[in-house]
């Protein structure tokens, strides 16, 4: 299973079209940051799901903060980096998928 994952698009939706067509990919993930990128982009390829969260840039509300999904077999947890503060490091995000019980890759 090929995922494609993005964040913080900002409104750059054409280059996130040119790696789908490019890629070719089974699902897609946005981490936040274009919430209204995320949905031009679902409906430009609605043959190929896609989810995606809440970013700190974003309306908070309508799209969740994180969520887990499941996908080839593993539960992975999809959330924007400022919940975990991962400017800081990796430390909290991985706390965190653990604590969600997800795979740690």
């Amino acid at each position: 299973m090929k995922i494609l994952v993005f964040s913080d698009s900002h409104g750059n939706v054409t280059n996130m079209k040119r790696a789908v067509e490019h890629e070719r990919p089974d699902r897609l993930f946005h981490l936040g940051d274009g919430a209204r990128d995320a949905q031009e982009l679902a409906a430009a390829f609605p043959d190929i799901p896609l989810d995606h969260v809440c970013g700190n840039c974003d309306y908070p509300g309508i799209i969740p903060n994180q969520r887990i999904v499941a996908a080839g077999g593993i539960r992975i947890l999809l959330t924007h980096g400022h919940l975990y503060h991962v400017k800081l490091g990796m430390g909290a995000a991985v706390d965190g998928a653990r604590q969600a019980e997800v795979n740690v890759l």
